[in-house]
């Protein structure tokens, strides 16, 4: 974690009243214009002031050896650390009860139930999911309509919609709708989405502070930039597993497994069904693509979830209920987009370019997780008009070749979602129609059965 300093520090040597002072005008000197010393007042004077035999002697402190020292500063280091970590998280919160234009969901008409104590934890003393069942959505009709649409809009482009999912949720009116919402599909990097629930919910559990001080970055970077080596160390550090060579015995690979698939009954004890996420991105480090022991995990666990379900994380997290209020709200921030073109287009491989947030207006609160591979494109996200008249959730998964490919078609259904539901224009259509300058580069297309 960066700690904010100020970029030009006086040295306290080079303050004009902390430099040494020379001997010079130590003692009282006489101007014309004084009445001059007699001789007894002189050595009166003289005798006052303490003799070199009598002046206090300075001692210097005894010098610690420097492994002692390299330990002690190591020690204050960390602590400094773990202080501002937790002063962070302190002011954060108080900033987040008084920033409601984003933080502040839209409150639904219906309350929400209360969640779940955090962390909750299932039949066998794993730490789960704090929130046990789906929330309760009624069919919304005109919603319905609009889904319809975009789907009709997708077919018109050419697209295959047999290998698209939809999910839209109202925040206004607590009601839902959908277009093949339950298919599984692989979802990316919106998998880094519910990893990032699951640290959260290893934090609220009271993980180690010094491997929190160590994760905090690779989760800023697992989110903000969808880093795979950030996000394959945020799986060991939730799961206490390594990636690395197969295992030579099935005893030894039973244990691991099960720790690592302990991200799939995180969420699956609490009402995910059939939802996977134990396989981690790909590449990153040296792994171009899953080998040794990842390999075999893919013969019994991969990766897959539905629009319907990330909808429902969504609208936890925006309803401040995933894991506590607290955390839901540090995970809108790592969410939190800002649509102006002139801050996410100097930025390559940027979240906004080619998915739903290039088709808003940037004067909208947006959140959302993007994903990409070279056969698929994917986002979720949450929308909020300033005034706080309308808020939703939107997750799109674009589970074909011909998506990945086609860089206009997220922000055309983004607008067209926009536009019906606040009856407000959206941003103007993007002109690319091949890839941009600085395309995401692909991550490694999953192995077959993921598509």
């Amino acid at each position: 974690m960066l700690l904010d300093r100020p970029t030009d520090i006086r040295s306290p040597r080079s303050s004009p009243s902390n430099r040494r002072r020379s001997t010079v005008g130590l003692y009282p000197v006489q101007s014309p214009s004084q009445t001059p010393m007699n001789r007894g007042e002189y050595r009166q004077l003289h005798r006052e002031r303490p003799s070199p035999a009598t002046r206090p002697v300075k001692r210097r402190s005894p010098k610690l050896p420097y492994p002692l020292k390299v330990a002690v500063m190591s020690i204050l280091v960390a602590t400094t650390g773990i202080l501002s970590v937790e002063a962070n998280r302190w002011q954060t919160s108080i900033q987040h009860r008084f920033a409601p234009a984003w933080l502040n969901a839209a409150t639904p008409k219906n309350p929400l139930p209360e969640a779940s104590p955090s962390p909750a934890q299932n039949a066998s003393g794993e730490v789960i999911y704090n929130i046990s069942s789906p929330p309760t959505l009624k069919p919304n009709p005109e919603l319905q309509a609009i889904v319809d649409q975009v789907v009709q809009t997708v077919a018109n482009e050419g697209l295959p919609t047999g290998s698209l999912s939809i999910s839209v949720i109202d925040l206004k009116t607590n009601s839902t709708a959908g277009y093949q919402a339950q298919t599984f599909r692989y979802p990316a990097s919106v998998a880094k989405l519910y990893w990032m629930v699951t640290f959260f919910a290893q934090i609220a559990q009271g993980e180690n502070q010094e491997a929190l001080l160590a994760a905090e970055d690779d989760l800023y970077r697992m989110m903000e930039d969808s880093d795979n080596t950030a996000a394959s160390r945020i799986i060991d550090f939730v799961t206490k597993t390594r990636s690395g060579k197969a295992f030579p015995t099935d005893a030894d690979y039973a244990e691991w497994a099960r720790k690592r698939e302990w991200l799939n009954r995180f969420f699956q004890d609490a009402g995910y069904t059939g939802l996977t996420l134990s396989q981690k991105n790909f590449p990153f480090d040296e792994y171009s693509e899953p080998q040794g022991r990842d390999r075999q995990l893919l013969k019994r666990s991969r990766n897959k979830a539905t629009t319907e379900q990330t909808a429902r994380l969504l609208y936890e997290i925006v309803n401040r209920q995933a894991i506590s209020s607290l955390y839901s709200d540090e995970m809108l921030e790592l969410l939190a987009k800002d649509l102006r073109p002139e801050v996410w287009k100097p930025k390559p491989n940027n979240p906004i370019q080619g998915f739903l947030g290039e088709g808003l207006p940037s004067t909208v609160d947006f959140g959302s997780k993007v994903g990409m591979t070279s056969q698929s494109r994917q986002d979720a996200a949450y929308v909020k008009t300033r005034d706080g008249e309308h808020a939703y959730i939107l997750v799109v998964f674009g589970n074909h070749p011909s998506y990945a490919n086609n860089w206009t078609i997220f922000p055309k259904i983004s607008r067209l979602f926009f536009e019906r539901v606040t009856g407000r224009t959206g941003a103007p259509p993007p002109t690319h129609e091949s890839p941009p300058p600085n395309p995401a580069p692909p991550i490694a297309s999953p192995p077959a059965g993921q598509e």
